[in-house]
């Protein structure tokens, strides 16, 4: 909070939105960066600060998995920052009835740098759970 109120929003979005990525893939999608990182700039400050608040002292909901009845799927990446694997891997082996994929050289945006990958799991995922 106190970043973006000293520094202002877009700088903030710089830096933070490429952290998303892994640092091996930030070239081959610098487009989807810049773009993301435009968005993120047109947010307001308040909203900017209500989010970061949030975050920080937001529930961990980790074991509400081993409880939860319905089937989840998780999706997780190998190089990711912001959620690490080690985290990761402790909401797996709450799953008591899912499935996880694990993107391998991706970061948080698993959903940017490898769609394909993400659309064949969440496909089948459907396709053998909800149909």
């Amino acid at each position: 909070v106190e970043y973006v109120e000293d520094h202002g929003i877009e700088l903030w979005a710089i830096g933070f939105i490429s952290k998303l990525f892994y640092s091996k893939n930030t070239l081959k999608h610098k487009k989807a960066i810049l773009w993301l990182e435009k968005i993120a700039s047109q947010t307001p400050l308040e909203v900017i600060k209500a989010y970061t608040t949030f975050m920080k002292n937001r529930v961990d909901f980790t074991d509400f998995l081993v409880s939860f009845q319905k089937t989840v799927f998780l999706i997780s990446g190998e190089k990711d920052v912001v959620v690490p694997m080690s985290q990761s891997l402790l909401m797996r082996d709450q799953l008591t009835n899912g499935d996880f994929l694990i993107l391998a050289e991706t970061g948080h945006m698993g959903f940017v740098e490898r769609p394909e990958l993400c659309f064949s799991f969440i496909k089948a995922f459907l396709k053998n759970n909800c149909l």
